[in-house]
């Protein structure tokens, strides 16, 4: 009997410890909303109703993945993992995507951006006016480019005839052709006029090879009337050669991508890594001035372990985080384990995490990671691979296995401390809040960068998705097809808590040897960082 008690009094302990509390506010663009549904994902459970000033507070039995929805609003999704005291959740106005449409912002380009893209825009022509478009001219204009050109031994008036209906070809008192551009036969016709690279001829040019004509466009005579006077009376016919052709060309011989050509050069402005950690520490604020205290103490004493050089400093701080009971901070801890090399010290974290988030796909990758770091191959591979049949069964309902855990698949069957290092690098972004939003810049070895978003306004879809599976790590790859250095940087934009988080990012190449790792405190500012470099 005293068996059965004491059995008892250790589920309800268990019980309590387990519960976990939050409470926060709804808000809009336009202010606090109220009669906001808030449901538990995995049982539809429905948890509370924001109240008139937008505030809620629901309870939970375990860690799980929770949707706020209202009428007329995109459902945010947010993954809690522990008690929270001042979770602010924002939502969006739905905005249905009609299918092939496309909004564009519209302004009349100028004669510069005509010249820039004269290459790969073949509706383009130049005159002796300057550059015609045919989708935006005000008139009806017959073109065609060197794609649709046919052979005709140099003879233009053949080729013309042969790609514009109606024209009519004709020769003069003297023997020379005409081309009129419609079939008469009044005296008073009017042959039409030729505009060659933007000068004009009033002859047939029987000079000109029909090899080197790159475009060819024919303006009516009443149109070229208007704009070349009585020289366009019957007509103007357009040509473009390739020796007159100075518009940009890549090395390559194929017209230059405009993108890279004009707009990514990078030159913003950037703090560096250590930088970051100093400005941290030095604006970090109180414990208790009203922030989530747990979540602030964590990463102020991660900050100190990367900023300490005294040993026994160190070890306190290690022993303060083992005394967090959070998930953030314990998965951060063991992160930190893994990165100074103490791979049993941080299999052990990650194993206990793993027992109380299994509905957390993060919870596989990380301690598959932590079976490697240890040379248990077979048990890391095996991990990844339940994780994959579960998607199959309902249990995370993916209908494709993601790609983070494909990957990681793959790097485990390839590799071997013999392997051929390969030029291709993996880079792998983690974060330790879920509700993390962020900023990725990708700058090259040509100074030219690629940026990408994790937001809840630009990438929806994305974030909701890695909160309903539980992942919060991305990654990209970068293959020899530039090599040099390369640089990564990271502006932290802030979570629901308003808190700093924690990143992670390490550059895995193709054998054992090829690691390499940093890990930081990021808190919310405009700053972005200059996180790591690396060489391809």
């Amino acid at each position: 009997m005293k068996k059965l008690s004491l059995l008892a009094l250790l589920l309800v302990c268990n019980a309590v410890i387990a519960q976990i509390t939050v409470r926060g506010v709804v808000e809009t663009d336009y202010g606090l909303l109220n009669g906001v549904h808030i449901k538990n994902q995995k049982n539809k459970e429905l948890l509370t109703v924001s109240t008139n000033d937008g505030v809620f507070e629901f309870e939970l039995n375990e860690p799980s993945l929770v949707g706020f929805s209202y009428m007329g609003m995109q459902t945010q999704l947010i993954r809690i993992e522990e008690s929270e005291e001042n979770l602010e959740v924002n939502l969006f106005a739905e905005v249905e995507e009609l299918e092939n449409v496309e909004i564009v912002k519209k302004r009349k380009k100028t004669y510069l951006d005509k010249y820039r893209e004269y290459n790969i825009n073949k509706n383009l022509i130049k005159t002796f006016w300057g550059f015609l478009d045919k989708e935006r001219a005000s008139f009806q204009m017959r073109m065609i480019n060197e794609d649709e050109m046919s052979q005709t031994g140099g003879d233009l008036a053949l080729m013309l005839r042969g790609k514009f209906p109606g024209i009519y070809i004709n020769n003069d008192a003297y023997g020379a052709k005409e081309i009129y551009l419609r079939p008469t036969f009044s005296l008073d016709a009017v042959a039409a006029g030729y505009d060659i690279d933007g000068q004009l001829f009033d002859t047939y040019p029987n000079w000109l090879d029909t090899n080197d004509i790159m475009r060819v466009a024919i303006i009516p005579s009443r149109s070229a009337n208007v704009r070349y006077g009585t020289f366009g009376k019957g007509g103007i016919i357009l040509i473009n050669t390739y020796r007159a052709n100075t518009h940009p060309i890549g090395e390559n011989g194929k017209p230059i991508d405009l993108a890279l050509l004009r707009y990514n050069k990078f030159n913003q402005e950037a703090i560096t890594y250590e930088d970051n950690q100093r400005n941290f520490q030095l604006t970090n604020v109180d414990l208790n001035n009203g922030m989530n205290s747990k979540e602030n103490h964590y990463t102020s004493t991660l900050a100190r372990l990367f900023q300490e050089s005294d040993m026994s400093e160190k070890r306190k701080a290690i022993r303060d985080l083992e005394n967090k009971n959070t998930y953030s901070a314990r998965r951060a801890l063991g992160q930190y384990l893994l990165e100074q090399n103490k791979f049993e010290e941080g299999l052990v974290i990650f194993k206990e995490l793993f027992k109380g988030n299994t509905d957390a796909l993060q919870s596989y990758l990380d301690l598959s990671w932590a079976y490697r770091l240890n040379n248990e191959k077979d048990k890391a591979a095996a991990l990844l691979f339940r994780a994959a049949e579960l998607g199959g069964i309902s249990y995370f309902n993916f209908e494709r296995t993601p790609v983070r855990i494909e990957r990681e698949i793959e790097a485990i069957i390839d590799e071997s401390p013999e392997a051929e290092e390969l030029n291709t690098k993996r880079i792998v972004i983690e974060w330790s809040d879920p509700e993390s939003e962020f900023e990725l810049v990708f700058v090259n070895p040509e100074n030219k960068y690629f940026s990408k978003s994790y937001t809840s306004i630009q990438s929806l879809a994305e974030v909701s998705e890695n909160k309903r599976l539980g992942l919060y790590s991305t990654e990209f790859e970068i293959d020899e097809n530039l090599p040099g250095k390369w640089k990564v940087l990271v502006r932290y934009l802030g979570n629901k808590k308003k808190t700093p988080t924690v990143f992670n990012l390490r550059v895995v190449g193709s054998n054992y040897n090829d690691l390499k790792q940093k890990m930081g405190v990021l808190h919310q500012t405009s700053s972005l960082v200059h996180w790591i470099d690396l060489e391809i």
